[in-house]
């Protein structure tokens, strides 16, 4: 989705005539809390597993197998972003490189406002104004472990939900006290992390009440009438509704019906006939390749890229062939020696299930 989205900016058009069906499927904001919901239920998962096998949290070896898995790709990436800019192709400041690479870029205007910093004078901001929900996971990371060994002690789950519910209050009272920072205002992780919770609160129902709602999420109906608000209603509520609306209200409603179809991913056991369709070779191999296509595609998805490589459709194989040999030759390899020295626990126990697209925190 995410993708799709960003390539429309480089047809003159958009998705017109026989394009017009992506236009259902453009919608980015949406990709990226599927993502995020995915990825604090496949981290807490992955915590939980190892709590219950041993009784604790090893936090050294969590962030080891976190820098392993995210930074090698990531600083090669900025590494070539910073050549560009030293060539002169592209244009980006100091301060806005310090944010990018310290995972604070969700912050920046915040940080600019508080500090007094001058204007940064960045044009080509595009090229790294997506690690935005990068820094977003790597805050998440920083803070989650402690905080769910906490909940796993004393269970007090009901924090979680009530965090939850508070945030479109948090992004209301943020719309109107800071204006200055709307712009940011679903990127920072205090006003917009609502979906990486609700999947550690997913996580955490799964793991201590494995049959919660089991019935009602097994109705086809419920599945159809989830992908049909996500779809169909919920952006055509944003389109009529004030843009304060989706910001604060509506986009807590698509984290809760995403939240809910993973769910009953989850419960169905691959039984379905949309498990076919997420578990088949394409949509998995996208998913293996994903945190690299992520890191790269801004490169060849914006009008700022005028070469062969930056015309659709031609950028969209661009990006997928780049995300794939970062995957293979600067990723994979990191990704064995995480395995290696860094392995999670395993209860004596059926696996856990298998989520047909894989993140950055697999």
């Amino acid at each position: 989705m995410v993708l799709i989205s960003h390539a429309s900016g480089t047809l003159a058009s958009g998705y017109s005539g026989w394009l017009y069906p992506l236009r259902w499927f453009s919608n980015g904001e949406y990709g990226v809390e599927i993502f995020f919901v995915l990825s604090g239920y496949l981290i807490t998962s992955i915590l939980i597993r190892e709590y219950d096998a041993i009784g604790k949290l090893d936090i050294k070896a969590f962030y080891c197998r976190r820098i392993l898995r995210i930074f090698p790709a990531f600083y090669l990436y900025l590494f070539f972003i910073v050549a560009l800019d030293w060539m002169g192709l592209i244009k980006i400041s100091g301060a806005d490189f310090g944010f990018a690479a310290t995972h604070l870029i969700n912050y920046g205007q915040a940080i600019v406002l508080l500090f007094k910093i001058p204007d940064t004078g960045s044009t080509d901001y595009w090229f790294i104004g997506h690690f935005w929900s990068l820094s977003m996971e790597e805050q998440f990371y920083w803070m989650w472990p402690l905080t769910l060994l906490l909940l796993l002690r004393t269970r007090w789950y009901g924090v979680l939900v009530a965090v939850i519910l508070a945030m479109p209050l948090i992004r209301f009272s943020s719309y109107y006290l800071f204006p200055g920072l709307r712009g940011q205002l679903g990127m920072m992780l205090h006003t917009g992390s609502d979906g990486i919770f609700s999947g550690c609160l997913l996580a955490i129902c799964m793991a201590r009440h494995p049959q919660f709602s089991k019935k009602l999420l097994f109705s086809p109906w419920i599945v159809a009438g989830l992908v049909l608000y996500v779809y169909g209603i919920a952006p055509m509520i944003d389109h009529v509704m004030p843009r304060g609306f989706g910001m604060v209200l509506g986009i807590t409603l698509v984290i809760g019906a995403i939240t809910m179809f993973i769910a009953n991913v989850l419960l169905q056991e691959g039984t379905t006939w949309y498990h076919w369709l997420l578990e088949s070779k394409a949509l998995v191999f996208l998913g293996r390749i994903s945190y690299s296509v992520y890191l790269w595609q801004q490169v060849f998805l914006t009008t700022e890229n005028s070469t062969f490589f930056g015309k659709w459709p031609i950028n969209l194989v661009a990006a997928l062939v780049t995300g794939w040999m970062s995957y293979r030759y600067v990723e994979l390899p990191f990704i064995r020696l995480k395995d290696k020295y860094f392995h999670s626990h395993k209860k004596a126990e059926p696996p856990l299930p298998v989520m047909p697209i894989s993140v950055p925190s697999s």
